[in-house]
């Protein structure tokens, strides 16, 4: 059995967790999934102990509810019969496949007579097919089954399980089942059925999942308040471990609010749940030293910060830069660990001086990052299709997600045929916005 190492051999990695939105449930919950339901974008989706199935969106507005069964354990949402599926565990350990609103497609008693702790859905074997992973926490067993409920593995576990997942976690590239016991034992079982690796984090483990962040892949545990995150090389690795604000009940790793990145919601036992951005930074040990050096220190950050914005200008061909793209670059260019909080309003304050050309548009709305833009002192924009220069008082349209601008000929041209996605980077139409 491998052993926890303190640090990476590699690189080393700040991680920050950012909350962007806080609320409670207007019922007390105890399942948690994310998931594509009454809307094309994510939702959070919680079971409650009042028979309902709350959908919420992600800013804690309810979306609607659906007819329940505390009969139900535990719950999940992907694609595998059709495009939106819910997907439940039971307290006798039946699996139920239904429909987004909730009527039944299909079932399999599993024979465990017992609770289904936890229910993943995930693909191992490189096909459009999805596979199940279900988790007793009882009798601590562990099966895979195929779109259709057939049985492809059944494995008992030596521990009670507390957590599943499916994901690629080893430099092989190959697809892993994920199976955390409460002892703090991790179990990679591939498409076969065998324990290919297995790792242990010195600790009792709650809750345990894989995240995603660009390439990087991170293993998260919970116990009692504490959140861990971990990354294997040839080791288990503890990166990072912080205490939450109460006890948790349930976490989950998704992309919300179109993030590039997968968010964490969590849920605490007193009811309460977040959605908190996750923040890595890679640095070298030997550059610590740099926290000491004042943020946008004259002469050296705004020389720095000039320069990444003349890159990404060239980069972007466009007159307005996201800044969180800004403040990434800064990152990564200059070893620091300041927030998107500190670097707006460290930006907000230069541009206000004069310092540095443009003025900064929230779209209306200052508290939220994906809109923050820096409007350099131009009159141009760059069309993407046709590499044309045009006033910026002219019409054009901005895709949302490379921020690339197609001016009013070319978007009229693709809007006549019927616009599929972007050009550049393949958004559908509906993240294009009309300027005038």
């Amino acid at each position: 059995m491998n052993s926890t190492n303190q640090s990476d051999d590699i690189t080393n990695y700040k991680i920050q967790l950012e909350t962007i939105s806080s609320f409670s449930t207007p019922i007390e919950c105890y399942a948690l999934t994310i998931g594509k339901i009454t809307k094309d974008i994510p939702q959070l989706v919680l079971s409650c102990y009042k028979d309902n199935l709350l959908v919420m969106n992600p800013d804690g507005n309810l979306a609607t509810e659906l007819e329940w069964s505390t009969n139900f354990t535990c719950v999940t949402i992907g694609k595998l019969a059709s495009s939106k599926n819910i997907i439940s565990g039971s307290l006798d350990g039946t699996v139920r496949v239904m429909n987004s609103r909730g009527a039944l497609i299909w079932t399999k008693d599993l024979g465990l007579n017992a609770p289904i702790k936890n229910i993943t859905i995930g693909n191992m074997n490189g096909t459009e097919s999805s596979q199940l992973l279900v988790a007793t926490g009882e009798i601590n067993v562990a099966i895979l089954l195929d779109k259709s409920g057939e049985i492809l593995w059944k494995k008992q576990m030596e521990n009670r399980i507390v957590g599943s997942d499916i994901g690629v976690i080893l430099p092989n590239g190959n697809p892993m089942a994920l199976i955390f016991e409460a002892n703090g034992t991790l179990n990679l079982i591939n498409l076969e059925g065998e324990i290919v690796e297995r790792y242990n984090f010195n600790n009792k483990v709650a809750n345990g999942l894989l995240m995603s962040y660009g390439n990087l892949k991170f293993i998260i545990t919970t116990e009692k308040e504490n959140i861990s995150f971990w990354k294997i090389t040839d080791k288990l690795n503890l990166l990072f471990s912080t205490k939450w604000k109460g006890r948790i009940r349930k976490i989950y790793a998704s992309k919300i609010f179109d993030s590039e990145n997968d968010c964490l919601a969590i849920m605490t036992k007193n009811g309460e749940i977040s959605i908190s951005r996750v923040i890595v930074t890679r640095y070298d040990e030997d550059r610590k030293a740099f926290n000491a050096i004042q943020y946008f220190d004259p002469g050296v950050s705004l020389e720095k910060l000039r320069s990444i914005i003349l890159d990404l200008l060239k980069s972007f061909g466009v007159a307005g830069i996201p800044i969180n793209r800004i403040h990434q670059s800064y990152i990564e260019r200059t070893k620091s660990l300041v927030s998107y909080q500190e670097f707006y309003k460290d930006l907000l304050a230069i541009q206000s001086s004069g310092k540095l050309g443009g003025r900064i548009d929230t779209s209306g709305t200052p508290d939220t990052e994906s809109d923050d833009i820096l409007i350099i002192n131009t009159d141009k924009f760059f069309c993407m299709a046709c590499n044309g220069q045009y006033s910026v008082l002219s019409r054009h349209s901005q895709c949302d997600q490379c921020l690339r601008f197609l001016c009013e000929e070319c978007y009229s041209a693709r809007e006549a045929v019927g616009f599929i996605e972007c050009p550049y980077c393949q958004a559908s139409a509906s993240h294009f916005r009309k300027i005038t």
